[in-house]
């Protein structure tokens, strides 16, 4: 499997919450809309329903989002899966 090509985000960040902050809020996520619109434009796949991201840290501590292009691999038909294939039959 290659890797994919990273796409970082553009147009919404993601900060850590301030010193003094309560615990249970982690951090905040803006979007400077224009931009964020623009990437949505240009990385949306036809039929998805969701856009998924993944919220990473750099070797510097600096968080950033990456677009998540992870895709199942497809199981097949129940056709293909009836279909054997007469050399793999052991007698």
């Amino acid at each position: 499997m290659q890797p994919t090509e990273k796409k970082f985000v553009d147009g919404m960040m993601f900060k850590r919450s301030k010193e003094g902050t309560p615990s249970f809020v982690k951090g905040n996520i803006s979007i400077k809309l224009n931009e964020f619109m623009n990437f949505i434009a240009q990385n949306k796949v036809i039929g998805e329903e969701w856009m998924n991201f993944t919220l990473k840290e750099s070797k510097g501590g600096k968080l950033y989002l990456e677009l998540d292009t992870w895709k199942p691999t497809p199981k097949g038909t129940e056709e293909e899966k009836k279909v054997i294939d007469a050399s793999e039959i052991p007698f």
